[in-house]
């Protein structure tokens, strides 16, 4: 009995604690762009509008059939000697012959590809800002780590020089200036914090959660990933990117609509057949009625070369939007690829720096309890190295954030998955 209360009892906490262990777990880059891809409205809102499309084009192709109407009508005609009543059933059916001929319901496919594209777009734009904002948090949180660790070795450092100036070895002075540099490190810490909340808080937002206290970062091999070798830079790639396959399908509906112009110039067809209830007297009865006939245009005050004018100017126009997203594509992958070569030449200088000063540590801690030193050149020493360590793990961090940048410009963010 007292088994399966506690089984009971485990059962209802698991129940409890679920949603909190679901929203505490650790999220590694990946997960967080896909949740964050996942809970976006703007993409909610192009996938929408994507859909939309498609249903334009069902419309349209639709449209280009034969379209069948049904009429029923009734009339009175009152003469001087007597009146009579007519009424009608027919069938009638209108056909756009220019439409059909020319297929334009390719215009509205084409517009649907465009609008697939700018989902894959808006897709990329999401994951780009999930990375940036990611690295930037962990960026904090790598800050916060290395400060804890300076304040745990500032702390031993308090310790022995408290001792030190209680055997006369030292004085008051060292205590203080090591107490004070505690308290301004202590400060720096909760600035730290500060900043990482704020950018967890939007992050939560990003991915859909509400409450950023239980976001919880996988941290990323940073070290691992600065020393892969540099991409290669391929311009090809670019054409892949859906920014440019979407303005590639705009410009392919654009040129359409050239079809669309001619296709008001042609004829459409009108066809007409049903039965009439005559109730003339002096008529010859009741009779079956077909009719056959074409509408054509005859003079519409040059609107054909008008609209045919504006259509050069939309594909002009788009064309040169084109042009203009390939060349501002090229531009961010060429400075992501710059950048990173920058952050290379930077890290050999830096993990160099990083030996250096902890040498410099080492050495001055025993200078120090020798008298070789004082305290503040000791305290400004351990600065230089917690300085250099903290320069090291930001500088890796940013090159995993170019990086990034690189494959998403160069639409291959199958790359991240690893990450």
């Amino acid at each position: 009995m007292i088994q399966r209360c506690g089984r009971r009892f485990l059962f209802v906490c698991l129940f409890l604690l679920f949603p909190t262990l679901l929203l505490s777990q650790t999220l590694s880059l990946a997960e967080c762009v896909k949740q964050a891809v996942q809970a976006s409205y703007q993409l909610q809102a192009s996938e929408f509008r994507s859909q939309s499309a498609r249903r334009d084009y069902a419309l349209k192709k639709a449209g280009n059939l034969p379209q069948f109407f049904g009429l029923l009508s009734y009339e009175r005609e009152q003469l001087t000697p007597y009146g009579f009543s007519r009424q009608w059933s027919l069938l009638q059916a209108d056909w756009a012959l220019g439409d059909f001929l020319l297929k334009t319901q390719n215009i509205a496919q084409k517009r649907a590809f465009a609008a697939s594209q700018a989902v894959e777009g808006q897709r990329l734009a999401v994951a780009r800002r999930t990375v940036l904002l990611f690295i930037k948090a962990l960026k904090q949180k790598e800050v916060h780590a290395l400060l804890k660790q300076r304040l745990h070795n500032l702390q031993l450092h308090e310790k022995i020089t408290r001792a030190l100036w209680q055997s006369g070895s030292k004085n008051e002075l060292d205590v203080l200036q090591t107490e004070a540099e505690i308290l301004k490190l202590k400060e720096e810490m909760e600035k730290t914090l500060g900043r990482r909340r704020l950018l967890l808080n939007e992050l939560a937002l990003i991915i859909g959660r509400s409450a950023a206290d239980s976001l919880r970062q996988l941290p990323l091999n940073s070290a691992q990933i600065a020393n892969t070798p540099l991409p290669v830079f391929d311009e090809e790639r670019l054409k892949n990117h859906p920014l440019w396959r979407m303005f590639h399908f705009k410009v392919e509906a654009a040129r359409l609509t050239q079809k669309a112009v001619r296709a008001s110039q042609l004829p459409r067809l009108q066809v007409s057949f049903g039965f009439v209830q005559d109730g003339d007297p002096t008529g010859d009865g009741n009779y079956w009625l077909a009719s056959a006939g074409i509408r054509f245009p005859l003079f519409q005050w040059n609107r054909s070369q008008i609209a045919r004018q504006k259509r050069q100017m939309v594909f002009k126009t788009i064309r040169s939007e084109q042009s203009a997203a390939l060349r501002q594509l090229r531009i961010e992958a060429q400075r992501s690829l710059t950048e990173l070569k920058k952050l290379k030449r930077i890290l050999q200088l830096q993990q160099q720096r990083v030996k250096k000063t902890e040498q410099m540590v080492h050495l001055a801690r025993t200078q120090y309890k020798a008298g070789l030193i004082t305290n503040l050149e000791f305290l400004t020493i351990q600065e230089q190295f917690t300085a250099s360590q903290i320069a090291l793990r930001n500088t890796q961090l940013d090159y995993a954030a170019q990086l990034a940048q690189f494959y998403l410009v160069t639409n291959q963010p199958e790359k991240l998955q690893a990450w």
